[in-house]
């Protein structure tokens, strides 16, 4: 954030978006840098958006799934394609709604719901014995690249934090070790690993790619909370699809139809092609767990590492002299390196496990 504020200073602006402050970045840095500001500010819009179009992918297949936990011990079982969908219809009915204050009192109701959620979810660990008999204490070297993926997805949120600083009332609030940022993700981190921990312990091998799958299958309690769930997701899928739809449509599509009098009807056929899209990679990758380490993988290394590594070294790059220039710019490249490491070995992998679940899903259909 202290980056993103030396450059709106510089350029004298209140404010700067994540692909506006790489522009800027590359703008005033060294050489010859600043005519690459326009495919850097492009190439970071790319990656926000796939990550949000990600982020609507995982909540359809997570929709899916709980819905089909609840209604095959009921009226047997279909395929997680299935409901997939049938729920694709009810999706694009609520991607329609353009206005976000509409969404908002369904989302908050929803992310209410989810909390309380938590608490029964809980309850239904704690009843399970909780034992390290049998549990491996370090998971392979297959499981962690995917973990990495999946722990990556679960903490992006590039598309709000970094002009987040200049909208506040009280800018210095945002970092230090009371600030929003601690204040926020501290204990979202820490639900994630209590969750995790406690969850592994209780259920081991057994363990689903969401733990509302691990819940009984039987009685009203555990139908309810995959319900609620499901329905909490439900209102924040269309969250997702605005920020893509506003980055794509309304600052790109948009402009290329000029004036034309059938201007809202044209987006609401984008709203509906993009669901449409969403729907096509969910049959095409209908795993929740491959697909949060594939978003994560794929999008979090470049907007969580390599871009704010270059966005510092560039806006500093003046800063520094003699010995301290070397280590800034070893600091940077190690940095670098090692994310580059972690970006090949995740990626790698999750494709690796994607391929392989799809021919072992047409083997089992021969």
């Amino acid at each position: 954030s202290s980056t993103e504020y030396e450059l709106s200073r510089r350029k004298r602006v209140p404010r700067l978006t994540y692909p506006e402050t790489i522009e800027a970045a590359f703008e005033l840095g060294p050489g010859n840098f600043g005519r690459f500001k326009r495919l850097a500010g492009q190439i970071c819009y790319v990656y926000m958006i796939l990550l949000e179009f990600g982020g609507d992918c995982v909540y359809a297949i997570f929709i899916a799934e709980n819905v089909k936990a609840i209604c095959d011990h009921r009226y047997g079982a279909h395929s997680l394609r299935w409901y997939q969908t049938w729920l694709m219809i009810p999706l694009i009915l609520i991607c329609w709604i353009k206005n976000l204050k509409y969404l908002a009192p369904g989302s908050t109701l929803g992310t209410g719901c989810a909390v309380g959620c938590f608490g029964v979810i809980y309850y239904f660990i704690f009843s399970q014995p909780i034992a390290l008999e049998g549990r491996k204490a370090v998971g392979s070297f297959r499981e962690f690249a995917l973990f990495f993926g999946t722990a990556l997805f679960a903490m992006g949120a590039f598309g709000i934090v970094v002009p987040l600083k200049n909208k506040m009332t009280n800018p210095k609030r945002f970092g230090g070790t009371f600030g929003v940022v601690n204040a926020t993700m501290i204990p979202n981190m820490t639900m994630y690993v209590l969750m995790g921990f406690f969850g592994y312990l209780a259920y081991g091998n057994f363990t689903q790619s969401s733990i509302t799958l691990n819940l009984p299958q039987t009685g009203a309690i555990g139908d309810v909370i995959r319900i609620l769930m499901a329905g909490s997701i439900f209102t924040t899928y269309p969250l997702c699809n605005y920020v893509v739809t506003d980055m794509v449509w309304h600052k790109w599509m948009k402009l290329k139809f000029g004036n034309n009098k059938h201007l809202d009807k044209w987006e609401y056929v984008f709203r509906t092609c993009l669901c449409f899209t969403n729907y096509l990679c969910c049959i095409a990758i209908p795993n929740l767990e491959l697909f949060m380490s594939l978003s994560g993988s794929l999008c979090l290394p470049a907007l969580g590492i390599f871009f704010p590594i270059i966005i510092h070294t560039l806006t500093f790059w003046h800063s520094y002299t003699g010995w301290r220039f070397f280590f800034f710019l070893f600091r940077a490249a190690l940095i670098v390196a090692l994310g580059l490491f972690a970006f090949l070995v995740s990626f790698s992998t999750t494709v690796y496990e994607i391929v392989t679940s799809i021919f072992l899903a047409e083997d089992n259909h021969v």
